[in-house]
């Protein structure tokens, strides 16, 4: 349980990666792992995530503090229930699942009030998924960044 105390500093990303299979664990959390990097990583949601699972990859040797859930409740009750007004402010969600995943993990995020994501491409698997997520972004003002190449990008320094 995190502490209502625990403060972040004002220009980092607080960022959480949902999933950590093969694509989150060798190339978005090895980003993530670089020295002076603009973003931090505070969690991993993934449902076989364990500490030592995480202790053999690249993140989890420079990150070993990084908070490890099995499940959104989890990171929800155990993490982000805990944040104040500003701290929520400042979360990121990098969904890193295979599209048929995407919609329903993002609709959690959403109604727990997190503002800021980064899709993956494809981002869902129908039109319908897409509208329907296309109008809760726009409804709630929420940003949203879809990264086909998120590993190589240095699209975060420019979001602020």
């Amino acid at each position: 349980m995190l502490s209502s105390e625990y403060l972040y500093p004002a220009s980092i990303f607080q960022t959480t990666i949902v999933g950590y299979g093969r694509y989150g664990k060798n190339y978005i959390g090895t980003k993530y792992a670089k020295n002076g990097y603009f973003w931090e990583i505070v969690s991993i949601v993934d449902p076989v995530i364990t500490s030592s699972l995480f202790a053999d990859s690249i993140l989890g040797q420079n990150q070993p503090q990084t908070y490890l859930f099995q499940s959104f409740r989890q990171w929800h009750d155990n993490y982000f229930k805990y944040l104040n007004n500003q701290q929520k402010a400042r979360q990121v969600i990098e969904i890193a699942l295979k599209p048929e995943l995407v919609y329903e993990q993002v609709m959690l995020y959403i109604e727990a009030g997190v503002k800021h994501f980064i899709l993956p491409k494809p981002i869902v698997i129908n039109k319908q998924e897409m509208l329907q997520i296309a109008e809760i972004i726009h409804k709630y003002e929420i940003k949203a960044a879809v990264a086909s190449q998120w590993y190589y990008s240095d699209f975060p320094k420019f979001i602020k």
